[in-house]
C-alpha cells in the first residue's frame, strides 16, 4: 500500500492498526464464552394443592404425562432440546398450539396449572436474594 493512495496514513499507522487487530483477536479468543456443556433439564411445576416440582433431563426424546388441576397434560421433548405440550385437557388449547420452544423459554397451561421451563443445570451460584 502506498502512502500516495492514503496520504493521511503512514507506515507506522498501518503497523499500529495491524498490531491492534492482532491484540484484539487474541483477547477475544482468550475470553470465549464457556461451551454449552452444562446439561439442561426440564423443570415442571404443577400448581394446585399441593404444588409440586419435578426435573427431567432434556435432549432425550420422550413423552411425559403430568397430572394437573383439570387432568393429565402430555409434555414432549426431542433431541434438539425443544419442548412442547402436545395434549392438555384445557378448553382453549392455547398451550398445544404454542408449538416447540427451546431454552431459555418455556411453555405453560394456565387452566391446568402446568408450567414447563427449560433450565440449565448450573452448579455454581453467583448470588442469592430473597
Amino acid at each position: 500500500m502506498t502512502t500516495k493512495a492514503l496520504p493521511f496514513v503512514t507506515k507506522v499507522d498501518l503497523y499500529l492498526m495491524v498490531l491492534l487487530l492482532l491484540l484484539s483477536s487474541i483477547i477475544r479468543l482468550s475470553f470465549r464464552e464457556p461451551s454449552d456443556s452444562t446439561e439442561k433439564y426440564l423443570k415442571i411445576r404443577v400448581f394446585g394443592k399441593p404444588s409440586r416440582e419435578m426435573k427431567i433431563p432434556l435432549n432425550h426424546p420422550k413423552k411425559v404425562g403430568i397430572q394437573g388441576i383439570l387432568g393429565t397434560s402430555t409434555i414432549e421433548c426431542d433431541r434438539a432440546g425443544r419442548v412442547r405440550i402436545s395434549f392438555s385437557p384445557c378448553p382453549n388449547q392455547i398451550c398445544t398450539t404454542t408449538g416447540w420452544v427451546k431454552s431459555p423459554f418455556g411453555v405453560c397451561c394456565v387452566p391446568n396449572g402446568v408450567v414447563v421451563e427449560c433450565v440449565p443445570d448450573d452448579k455454581e451460584f453467583d448470588g442469592f436474594s430473597r
